[in-house]
């Protein structure tokens, strides 16, 4: 019996794209926000949108919230090449200013091309998370969370070796597949969360196995 979870119901949920329910060039995401999504490049398929790793991407009208204190991203993702830097999701720019958004996805911990799981702090600081993707081509469950200070990673559910402190900002924008039209993701993503609070070790936990049968 397949595992099923109703996160709309989540009232903390500021942005669910179930990507693989989504085609077309624009659509309205799933939470009870409905925010419009609109997509450059990024073809569906099945299991969500493929990525190009060139100019695939997709972003929204507005960012989902306006200042991100404690807070959780989420996302499924399958990446095609695990030798460039990409952004899987990113809730700002990239010029190197204090304000810079956070974001993650692929990339060797130090912004240039690698195999790991990386995120990316404000002013530009890469954050090597300790985990490896050992394949591409396979789905993985990757989450970036921040409580009070502290950015956590979790992949399949487990929390990777390394946290990180940073501090709260206001986001300019958001966007998956890319940040700021750099970096882009080459592979499918299949959802994409975002929680107004970090969600617990039991509920990544959860929503891993719930969702799971759909990528594996």
């Amino acid at each position: 019996m397949k595992a099923t979870r109703d996160f709309i119901f989540d009232p903390s949920l500021a942005l669910y794209l179930p990507l693989y329910q989504l085609d077309g060039a624009s659509f309205m995401s799933k939470d009870k926000h409905g925010h419009l999504c609109t997509v450059t490049g990024a073809v569906w398929q099945l299991f969500g949108r493929y990525c190009d790793g060139i100019d695939d991407s997709g972003s929204l009208a507005a960012p989902p919230v306006t200042v991100i204190d404690n807070w959780t991203m989420e996302a499924w993702l399958n990446p095609a090449n695990l030798s460039q830097i990409s952004i899987v999701v990113s809730n700002g720019r990239d010029d190197g200013v204090a304000g810079d958004g956070y974001a993650f996805g692929v990339g060797d911990g130090a912004g240039a091309a690698g195999n790991k799981l990386q995120g990316l702090l404000p002013a530009v600081a890469w954050l090597n998370t300790g985990y490896t993707f050992p394949f591409a081509n396979e789905w993985y469950h990757t989450i970036m969370l921040r409580e009070n200070g502290t950015i956590r990673f979790y992949v399949n559910g487990a929390q990777t070796l390394n946290t990180f402190t940073t501090v709260p900002l206001t986001p300019t924008q958001f966007r998956f597949g890319s940040q700021t039209g750099v970096r882009y993701f080459n592979g499918i993503i299949g959802e994409i969360r975002i929680y107004i609070r970090p969600i617990t070790p039991l509920e990544i936990q959860h929503n891993y196995l719930a969702t799971k049968w759909r990528y594996h």
